[in-house]
């Protein structure tokens, strides 16, 4: 075990039964997005040779913001094997002081107990289940409020689907390492956001994305006027409408909002470039500031004229989680090919992937629109058609 681990700090060993099994250790990916690669490895050995009033010491930095992310996810991880604290540099200059963060083992824990590192990964983790209301907000600047007032990161919270900005939304929800209580204790705050939180419990675990039986919708649409020239009532065009879907369907279209309604640059325009691996172009295009004079328009706006990621972080309104996430990364590794590529990881995955699935929906829009271009709506060979009598085992169910 323990030689694997010094040699690659990357991964993590499993006793099962007589075998060893061998994992991606998560935890230093994680860590690599803070700090770089060669301090993460010295980290892990450092954890794992546990040797008694041992210290280890990260290199000096001067942000602030940066070294509390460090402090937060060391504290999250490992607070029951180590300590961390910031300590000025010995030569530091006044004007601009460098400081470091030293990690201790703290006592008692690591006498004794063998096991304690894995004890502390596998200790109970608290999960609080809620259903979240929200109003014209986009789901990840919900989740950056949340977070800030609960004291967790975005990544704690888990949810089975993304919910539209310009709607009133309900979705089930669940929250790592927040008791009930103190969920129940900020409703009044962000009832200002235009969000609720109801129906809260325990659960024993997370969501997952697509664990969801479906979604129900009531769409209403305003603003009806009958087209120039039609001699038919906005009545009869609106019955023969609903003639024409309750027999003839509809196209599947990944509507608007997948996109992003009315913005200068749409999501599956960042996916693509995502895809394409070009790491710089995309977080230009995510940070690309609309026609507005407000001060994430002004911050984003700044930025691409300057690149100056630390100048742009004083500018940023602090809701702006997905975008100050990013730019403290920016500030730390820089906006070279590298650095763009950890800015992105400092995302949690189902937001990173969102644009890569707004990219593949934009492919699904172009597939459906040749298909019809070329074979109109009749039935041809490929096509998966639904019967009203069951075929075989493999469609035991008619719809």
């Amino acid at each position: 075990h323990s030689a694997i681990r010094q040699k690659f700090p990357f991964l993590i060993t499993v006793g099962r039964n007589s075998e060893i099994v061998v994992k991606p250790n998560l935890e230093f990916k994680e860590l690599c997005h803070l700090v770089s690669e060669e301090e993460a490895s010295d980290f892990f050995k450092y954890l794992d040779a546990k040797k008694e009033n041992s210290k280890f010491t990260f290199k000096p930095d001067t942000n602030k913001d940066h070294r509390k992310a460090v402090h937060h996810f060391i504290n999250k991880k490992f607070g029951n094997l180590v300590e961390t604290k910031s300590f000025p540099e010995l030569s530091y200059n006044a004007g601009n002081p460098n400081v470091v963060i030293t990690v201790r083992f703290r006592e008692k824990t690591h006498k004794h107990r063998k096991r304690s590192l894995f004890e502390c990964r596998d200790q109970k983790v608290i999960y609080t289940a809620f259903t979240l209301r929200k109003e014209n907000l986009e789901m990840f600047e919900a989740l950056g409020f949340l977070a800030i007032k609960l004291g967790v990161i975005p990544s704690d919270f888990s949810y089975a689907g993304l919910k539209d900005k310009k709607a009133i939304t309900y979705q089930a929800m669940v929250v790592r390492k927040v008791t009930p209580e103190r969920l129940k204790n900020i409703e009044k705050e962000i009832e200002k956001k235009r969000m609720n939180v109801f129906n809260i419990r325990s659960v024993d675990d997370s969501l997952r994305l697509g664990q969801l039986k479906g979604n129900h919708f009531d769409i209403i649409i305003r603003n009806l006027r009958s087209q120039i020239n039609d001699s038919a009532n906005l009545r009869e065009r609106i019955l023969e409408a609903i003639e024409n879907v309750k027999n003839k369907g509809f196209v599947n279209y990944y509507g608007p909002q997948r996109f992003g309604m009315g913005r200068k640059v749409h999501t599956d325009q960042i996916g693509l470039a995502l895809l394409k691996s070009k790491m710089v172009e995309a977080i230009k295009l995510f940070l690309t500031p609309e026609d507005l004079d407000d001060p994430v328009n002004r911050a984003k706006k700044y930025f691409l004229q300057t690149e100056d990621a630390k100048g742009t972080l004083s500018l940023m309104p602090e809701f702006k989680v997905r975008e100050r996430a990013l730019l403290e990364s920016l500030h730390r590794f820089g906006m070279t090919e590298e650095g763009c590529i950890q800015a992105w990881f400092s995302f949690p995955h189902s937001m990173r992937i969102f644009y890569v699935h707004a990219y593949s929906s934009k492919i699904w829009n172009e597939a459906v629109s040749y298909r019809l271009a070329t074979y109109g709506s009749r039935v041809v060979e490929g096509d998966l058609v639904c019967l009203d009598e069951d075929i075989d085992e493999h469609f035991p169910n008619s719809k």
